[in-house]
């Protein structure tokens, strides 16, 4: 059905093109040539970016708070009442993100709905677009650039309802069929906005309810849903270091799992989580095969890359080159990251796991 829906897609915009240009013939050269790929380029840019948009404006109907939003490597955070911009490319296969957060606590239903109304934003803002810059195209003003932005326009907004993964990335489409489909008690989706709204209010993941890490927990273990091994550093950041076997009993399931190597952002989470809980029971160095585990992480993310090979440092016995290594993942982190956002929990884990390290090489010495 999905490769029907592509057909369907594609030939409605190769149709659209030939028509235009039997009714309105362009000299074509190369400067014409160059022309229309400038002219794709930009029409891509405006494009996420009004993909983007439409996401922030129905977020914030729904209630809801801008947290950044980005396009390409450019991304614009709200922080502390400020706006503030950061050149960061995102290694976690998103061109574009509009990420909102509630305000307030809401019933899982009212969250639930108001979400769909979001996530739908970001694709009907592109097929409106479309739909006035195709007629515009065809009436007013008959410009290839008009044409191409309101192909593009199309082309992502239909595309973005159809449910599928890139890399670890949920389209909208199949975000919307998650939230329609799945119980609400075990939608990781709702769960990662309750999250939100509880780190926005607390960043001391300590302090937090308890009844909410239960929450996660329940989740992670289920195995129901493979992304909610993303909620992995945040049962570390709740127990680490005091209570790691509980962190690693939490882990035990979903980490290490994967058949040789590959990229996957949730396994690549679920792994270095697992590693953490482990070094802080100090299971680390003798957990079998724990070299080969650590190099099947992929490397969509270069702090968690940074992570694992301090931690194949530590199990070869170089502390030193370790402790540099997580020094590193901190820099890395810098003031706003794609996976951390501001990263205050992880950089306090990566300073403790970094006391642990020193602690350890003093002992040896």
């Amino acid at each position: 059905m999905k490769q029907v829906g592509s057909a369907l897609l594609g030939a409605v915009i190769g149709l659209l093109a030939v028509l235009y240009f039997i009714l309105y013939p362009e000299a074509w050269s190369i400067g014409m040539i160059v022309s229309m790929v400038l002219y794709a380029l930009v029409s891509f840019a405006l494009t996420v970016l009004i993909h983007e948009a439409g996401h922030a404006l129905f977020g914030l109907s729904q209630g809801m708070k801008l947290l950044n939003i980005s396009v390409g490597p450019i991304v614009l955070e709200q922080h502390g009442g400020k706006f503030l911009f950061h050149w960061i490319p995102s290694s976690l296969g998103y061109v574009g993100r509009a990420m909102m957060g509630f305000s307030e606590k809401l019933e899982l239903e009212d969250m639930r709905r108001r979400l769909i109304r979001y996530i739908y934003g970001g694709p009907l803002m592109n097929i409106g677009i479309s739909i006035l810059s195709i007629v515009l195209a065809f009436s007013v003003w008959h410009h290839p650039f008009l044409l191409i932005f309101g192909l593009l326009n199309f082309l992502l907004g239909a595309s973005n309802l159809q449910p599928a993964t890139v890399k670890s990335v949920f389209t909208d489409g199949l975000v919307i069929k998650k939230l329609k489909t799945e119980p609400l008690h075990e939608s990781a989706l709702l769960l990662g906005h309750q999250i939100l709204l509880e780190e926005s209010r607390n960043t001391d993941v300590k302090q937090w309810n308890p009844a909410l890490i239960d929450t996660v927990e329940q989740l992670i273990t289920s195995g129901k849903d493979p992304s909610a091994t993303s909620f992995l550093h945040t049962i570390n950041y709740f127990h680490l270091p005091e209570h790691a076997e509980k962190a690693a009993s939490v882990g035990l399931q979903t980490a290490f799992t994967r058949a040789g190597k590959t990229d996957d952002l949730y396994a690549d989470i679920a792994d270095i989580s697992y590693a953490t809980a482990l070094f802080f029971t100090g299971r680390l160095a003798s957990y079998p095969g724990i070299e080969n585990a650590l190099e099947s992480i992929g490397k969509l993310d270069a702090v968690t890359d940074t992570k694992r090979n301090a931690f194949l440092s530590y199990i070869q016995g170089d502390i030193q080159n370790a402790v540099l290594l997580l020094k590193k993942a901190i820099e890395l982190l810098g003031v706003w990251h794609p996976l951390y956002l501001r990263g205050e929990m992880e950089k306090k884990l990566l300073h403790q796991m970094i006391d642990w390290m020193e602690n350890e090489k003093t002992t040896i010495s």
